[in-house]
């Protein structure tokens, strides 16, 4: 049975998670405000539409930070970037490779009609900077009987929420906190639900706003025989937080939050990215952007010096300032040399957005130059950046693309998109196979490995036919070929199956045995006509071998 919940004690295990998050706060809030400047809200406050570039002197963090989004995400997860299969299964399960396609197929399309580009476009952008992001992932509204409402995904704004890991290090707790308005509130969730304050506010001030904490956590103990939402996995509260009112209690199946962390330091929750490597080098350059820009303003609209009796108190710097001294009544006005060293700040400004640069992997996602590439040099690129990438790409894997597949699978299950699941698949394990740029990168090494032992083959067979078609026999060719059609991206329908294939070769030996037979029959007939017109003399010519007579006179 599950225990009842306590809407307090999930507050204080929030403001615990969220004080353990405070030093990651201050951190991604200076990161923020020099790579993703309109994310810099974390933990000060701003107003909507306010200018948030006051601390950007230098753009390249911006721009390399984007660029390394941008290619995670066309790398991992355009097109047809995944495809479901079985662990292991039999080539003759046709019926179930087929249910596969058309589950995967439904389930891009699920992707296409939905926000999943430009909610993972933000995610990747935080994954970046921030070294971690946070993916919801949910079912369209839809009223009863209204069948699958479609996928709905949102970025969770950094700060915004506090995490935790299980024993496996694998994060299965979050606690996020956003505001509604008054009327929001009586939307989601019915005005019987609201506390005192939020009902009072919303004849008067509906659009009021007031904090509200979602928690997602798994329940303890064993999963319930019951059904329903309070009883599933992972239980979902909604809490108004300054009264600490329980305004809705429900479950999910799957643990609805992905958390992809670019890299994790021993003991942390909170991940580590590009951004925190390149911080050090961004500082550096904004305060020489600054001091470059500043010299420059004075070199172009120099402070002068102008001849007076007065006395002269500190000099004034400033571009087009003027500063009183004594000296020859001819030179009125002169002009104050700074004696700034450009060429000085220019080379450390190169320098650093070089390093930035090449934190962000710039070079290695530079797919193209001035030229326009052959298909074998991007894929030499995709290796390079494949390789450099290789271990987060690996927890990419595991922390968002695996249970975000998992977690659209499911709620497509349930909802009755999927097609009927055939009674071949029953105790069999379904696993993922990625098909992105990257992904196919990886699969290269067997196209290259095939295509240079054949041409081998070939080299001798020029030499020696005989010992050409004897290495042949090393190999299961019909192996070879199925899995080089599906390294190539082939669709299990575009193969026959082995039933199917073997059908059609005994079909084929059966019609050969049957026209050499044909055949032998035919050559059979043609030399008997040859051998008939001269049995006489043949008989003759056998009767007077054996002594026998010939029948004609002596």
């Amino acid at each position: 049975m599950a225990a009842s919940v306590d809407p307090a004690r999930l507050v204080k295990r929030y403001e615990r998670l969220k004080q353990r998050r405070s030093t990651v706060d201050v951190r991604q809030q200076e990161l923020a405000e020099h790579i993703i400047p309109h994310k810099a809200v974390i933990t000060i406050d701003r107003f909507e539409g306010e200018d948030m570039t006051e601390k950007v002197w230098d753009s390249t963090a911006i721009h390399a930070n984007e660029l390394l989004a941008s290619s995670i995400q066309s790398s991992l997860m355009s097109d047809l970037w995944f495809a479901l299969g079985l662990r292991g299964t039999p080539d003759t399960m046709k019926d179930v490779t087929d249910w596969l396609e058309q589950v995967t197929e439904r389930m891009l399309q699920a992707q296409k009609q939905s926000n999943f580009n430009a909610e993972h476009g933000e995610l990747c952008l935080d994954i970046g900077a921030f070294g971690i992001g946070c993916l919801f992932i949910e079912e369209k509204k839809r009223g009863v009987g209204e069948g699958f409402g479609g996928m709905r995904y949102q970025c969770i704004a950094p700060g915004s929420y506090a995490i935790a890991e299980n024993a496996e290090g694998r994060v299965d707790t979050l606690f996020r906190e956003y505001k509604m308005s008054a009327v929001q509130m009586a939307e989601e969730f019915g005005e019987d639900a609201l506390p005192e304050p939020v009902r009072t506010a919303l004849p008067e001030r509906p659009d009021h706003e007031f904090d509200v904490v979602h928690a997602v956590y798994p329940r303890v103990g064993s999963r319930a025989v019951k059904k329903g939402a309070k009883f599933m996995p992972f239980a979902s509260c909604y809490i108004e937080k300054r009264t600490k009112t329980l305004l809705r209690e429900s479950g999910f199946e799957e643990f609805p939050f992905c958390v992809p962390r670019w890299s994790k330091t021993s003991g942390e929750v909170y991940g580590r990215g590009p951004g925190h490597t390149a911080m050090p080098d961004i500082r550096v350059l904004a305060r020489v952007k600054e001091l470059t820009l500043s010299s420059a303003s004075k070199a172009i609209d120099p402070p002068g010096l102008v001849n007076s009796d007065a006395v002269f108190g500190e000099l004034e710097l400033r571009p087009s300032s003027q500063n009183p001294v004594e000296g020859e009544p001819s030179k009125a006005w002169a002009p104050m040399e700074s004696g700034a060293k450009f060429d000085v700040g220019n080379l450390i400004i190169a320098d650093l957005r070089a390093s930035i640069q090449h934190i962000f992997f710039w070079e290695q996602l530079q797919l193209q130059g001035e030229r326009v590439m052959t298909a074998t040099e991007v894929e030499r690129r995709l290796e390079l950046m494949r390789r450099v990438l290789g271990p987060t790409l690996g927890r990419f894997e595991s922390e968002l693309l695996n249970p975000e597949l998992q977690r659209q699978f499911g709620i497509m299950l349930r909802a009755g998109a999927l097609p009927p699941i055939p009674e071949a698949l029953s105790g069999q394990d379904i696993d993922i196979e990625y098909k992105g740029p990257l992904a196919r990168s990886q699969k290269t090494a067997r196209l290259a490995a095939f295509d240079e032992v054949f041409q081998k083959i070939q080299l001798i067979a020029q030499i020696d036919p005989q010992a050409a078609i004897k290495a042949l026999d090393n190999f299961d060719l019909d192996a070879l070929i199925r899995d080089q059609a599906s390294v190539a991206g082939l669709r299990s329908e575009d193969l026959t199956s082995i039933d199917y294939r073997k059908k059609v070769r005994d079909a084929r030996n059966e019609q050969q045995q049957q026209a050499a037979k044909l055949n032998a029959g035919t050559q059979l007939a043609e030399a008997a006509g040859k051998v008939l017109p001269h049995l006489p003399a043949l008989r003759d010519a056998m009767g007077g071998a054996n002594g026998a007579p010939t029948g004609k006179a002596a």
